[in-house]
């Protein structure tokens, strides 16, 4: 899809300004969508894999006003939850694991103790 009917006073310093779209944006694969004058945040897709590059001086915040912020698949199964002012959750295979609470953090199952092969296995009830 070309940009199209965008007037000059809609532009300013190479930038487009003020524009609304009522459609997709199709980027081919290998291109990069770019923001900041020195293109601090990029995000694109390489065929295989999708990217979000932090490139600046400063930090990636990922923020929100709502009940979580969560990772996981697009069928819905959780990785993990970010609860504002709350815990951190880390699921496998949709099956919560670790939580953090206001005391620690809680552990469904065992948790190995070691390097590659645990050299110890803590059992919680």
């Amino acid at each position: 899809m070309a940009l199209t009917k965008i007037g000059t006073d809609s532009i300013k310093d190479d930038a487009v300004t003020g524009g609304k779209l009522s459609n997709n944006v199709d980027i081919p694969d290998n291109n990069r969508i770019r923001f900041g004058t020195s293109q601090d945040l990029q995000i694109w897709h390489d065929g295989s894999h999708s990217y979000l590059l932090e490139n600046g001086t400063g930090d990636l915040k990922i923020e929100t006003n709502g009940t979580a912020i969560q990772l996981g698949k697009s069928n819905g199964e959780s990785s993990a939850k970010f609860i504002p002012d709350g815990a951190v959750e880390l699921y496998h295979d949709n099956s919560k694991k670790v939580e953090t609470t206001s005391t620690g953090a809680t552990v469904t199952g065992s948790l190995g103790i070691g390097t590659t092969s645990p050299a110890s296995i803590l059992h919680t009830s």
